[in-house]
């Protein structure tokens, strides 16, 4: 009797045994590659961002908000180009709670910022004889005339099945109530790691509605005339607020993106403990 035939006839001697076994292998292995991917995917989104971009967050947490009065002080400091700002919404599908994507309420000028990092590839146009904002791209006209207008990445929007001026109902945690948006526009995303699972509105909706006008921000994005400034500028921010009720601390994107990542726990840890259960199996099966 070979060794092959010998582990088969072994395997033969308890089938519920052997099935019991091979099952928990399979899911063990499944939840790790499950897992492997999410990571992949949060550290390829840690590696996105520009040289030519900063961003301003509370010095103690993201989850603690800024002023928006800081706005016209940082946009004056030398250097600075553009200041534009951002909230994280953090709602949930109402009739799918586990059905998880990112909301974010952000200024007229955010969109643009990001200009050469996406693509418009589907828009509703604007009513006839509507009056565009000024500099406003004409793809995103009818989102910005729209006070609950949003933009969704494309690949959220095949997900969902969505269509352009299709109504979309999210309930808010943060910001407790019904949130109605309307859909004007997709972005596709020209670097895949900067995803297209987001749906970005109006940060007025957001202060107007949820906030009750109060005029906070989460982060700013600050776009530089010279990339080689970063670190002037970054000090200059930051000195100016060091001693006020909410200091700053102002990074470079790719730094605020793994900060933004580390608000999912430690992944990697647990991704090891998995493998460990995978290995422990696999060795009780041998």
């Amino acid at each position: 009797m070979n060794l092959l035939s010998l582990v088969l006839v072994n395997l033969g001697r308890n089938k519920r045994r052997t099935i019991l076994t091979m099952l928990s292998v399979m899911m063990a292995l499944f939840l790790f590659c499950a897992l492997r991917g999410v990571l992949d995917t949060l550290q390829a989104s840690i590696k996105v961002g520009s040289e030519t971009r900063l961003v301003t967050r509370n010095k103690i947490s993201l989850i603690f908000p800024l002023p928006l009065a800081y706005r016209d002080r940082i946009a004056g400091i030398p250097g600075v180009k553009d200041v534009s700002y951002g909230n994280w919404f953090g709602g949930r599908d109402p009739q799918d709670e586990k059905n998880f994507y990112a909301q974010f309420g952000v200024s007229e000028n955010y969109m643009p910022t990001y200009a050469s990092d996406i693509d418009i590839v589907a828009y509703e146009p604007p009513q006839a004889g509507a009056a565009l904002p000024a500099g406003a791209d004409p793809k995103l006209a009818s989102y910005a005339l729209d006070r609950e207008g949003c933009v969704v990445g494309e690949q959220l929007f095949k997900k969902m099945k969505w269509k352009l001026g299709q109504k979309v109902v999210v309930a808010g945690t943060i910001f407790p109530g019904a949130w109605t948006f309307n859909i004007r526009a997709v972005y596709r995303a020209k670097n895949p790691a900067m995803g297209e699972q987001s749906l970005f509105f109006h940060w007025k909706y957001l202060s107007e509605k949820g906030m009750g006008g109060q005029g906070q921000v989460g982060w700013y994005v600050l776009q530089l005339a010279d990339p080689r400034r970063a670190g002037e500028v970054t000090q200059a921010v930051d000195a100016i607020y060091t001693n006020s009720a909410a200091a700053t601390h102002t990074e470079t994107e790719r730094a605020f993106q793994a900060g933004f990542v580390s608000m999912y726990g430690n992944v990697p840890f647990l991704i090891g403990v998995i493998g460990l259960a995978v290995v422990f199996a696999i060795l009780m099966v041998a």
